[in-house]
């Protein structure tokens, strides 16, 4: 019972951690939808994560701000396999004021915070239900 409700404070931790980032990628997509400038950016390099546990690739993206300023900058968020690939273009939206602050996309789906949303909701789900089973 013990190890069950540490399983389960852990779970809705993870959970709740999940769906934070969802919001704070919401949100930013939403304010870069409002205030953010376009640009076509350009795969430049894959960047390849440390974990000896598993492997992520992380797009570098290159793209030329409105002030004619050339940006690098490294996406957030990286997968296996490599969702982009070098010399791809990608149209993003960036923060005028700080350019390195850029979505992918210029939609108002952010299929990142969709997928951080999803996971952290079933992760509570999972750790919520394992609290209160026993009174179901």
């Amino acid at each position: 019972m013990f190890v069950q409700a540490i399983i389960a404070v852990f779970t809705i931790g993870i959970g709740g951690a999940f769906m934070y980032m969802a919001v704070v990628q919401y949100n930013k997509r939403v304010f870069l939808n409002k205030s953010g400038l376009p640009a076509e950016g350009i795969v430049i390099h894959l960047e390849q994560d440390n974990d000896p546990d598993s492997t992520a690739y992380y797009p570098v993206i290159q793209f030329t701000t409105f002030n004619r300023e050339t940006v690098v900058v490294r996406h957030n968020f990286g997968t296996q396999p490599a969702s982009y690939h070098v010399g791809q273009k990608l149209q993003i939206l960036y923060d005028p004021l700080v350019p390195k602050e850029f979505v992918i996309g210029t939609g108002n789906i952010d299929w990142d915070a969709f997928g951080f949303g999803f996971l952290g909701a079933s992760l509570l789900s999972v750790g919520l239900y394992m609290c209160f089973e026993q009174y179901l």
